[in-house]
C-alpha cells in the first residue's frame, strides 16, 4: 500500500519531491511489539519529472530510531499496534518537505515532533529542532530566523501535560546551531490548532 501525501511542484533541475507511506514489515521487539510487526514507514521521494524515475529516496526508518520520538509511543494507542497491516503503526508522519538551495532537505515529522535537516547526498542529520536529540544552544541575542512553536497541552493521551498551552517565538542560527527565545506566553487550556 502506498499514499502519496504531497507532492511539491517541480524545482529547477526539472524534479518534483513526493511524500508518501509504504506499508511494511519489521521487528518491533526494541519497542515493545512483534518481531513481525507492521510499520507506515515515511519516504520522501526527488523524482524526475520528465520520466518518473525516483532520483533519490529517503526512508525514516533508515535513520531515525522511534526512540527519538517522544510522541510516537502515544500515537500507538490509537489503533497503530504493529501487530498487522490494518494497524500499521506510523510512528514518523512526515508533515512536509522540501528541497533548499544548498540541495538538502529539511523534512518535518508529525509524530516525532521534530524538524530534521537531511544531507541532500548521503541523508545522515545534519541537525534536528524537536524532542529528546534537540540540535541547538538556547542563547539569548539577535540572529536569523524565526519560528513560532507550541505545544498541544492533554492532547496524547497516556504522556502528563500541563493544563495550560505554551506559545513560544524562537529565533534560530542553523550554522551556529543556536536559537534565541523572543517571546513566550501561556493561553489558558490546551493549545488547539
Amino acid at each position: 500500500m502506498r499514499q502519496v501525501t504531497e507532492l511539491k511542484k517541480p524545482t529547477v533541475n526539472n524534479t518534483a519531491l513526493s511524500a508518501t507511506y509504504r506499508l511494511r514489515t519489521t521487528d518491533l521487539t526494541a519497542h515493545g511489539g512483534s518481531s513481525s510487526g507492521w510499520i507506515y514507514d515515511s519516504v520522501v521521494q526527488e523524482l524526475n519529472v520528465t520520466s518518473g524515475h525516483a532520483i533519490r529516496t529517503r526512508k525514516a526508518s533508515n535513520r531515525i530510531d522511534p526512540e527519538e520520538c517522544m510522541n510516537a509511543y502515544a500515537w500507538r494507542t490509537y489503533n497503530q499496534t504493529g501487530d498487522d497491516h490494518d494497524t500499521a503503526w506510523d510512528y514518523f508522519h512526515i508533515n512536509s518537505t522540501e528541497k533548499d538551495n544548498s540541495e538538502n532537505y529539511p523534512v518535518s515529522s508529525r509524530h516525532c515532533s521534530t524538524i530534521y535537516y537531511l544531507d541532500g547526498s548521503d541523508e545522515h542529520v545534519i541537525w534536528r529542532l524537536g524532542d529528546r536529540e534537540f540540535s541547538f544552544i538556547v542563547f539569548h541575542g539577535n540572529i536569523n530566523g524565526e519560528s513560532v512553536l507550541f505545544n498541544n497541552a492533554g492532547l496524547i493521551a497516556g504522556y502528563p501535560s500541563p493544563a495550560d498551552g505554551d506559545v513560544h517565538r524562537v529565533g534560530f542560527d542553523a550554522l551556529g546551531l543556536g536559537a534565541v527565545s523572543i517571546r513566550s506566553s501561556t493561553m489558558s487550556g490546551p493549545v488547539r490548532h
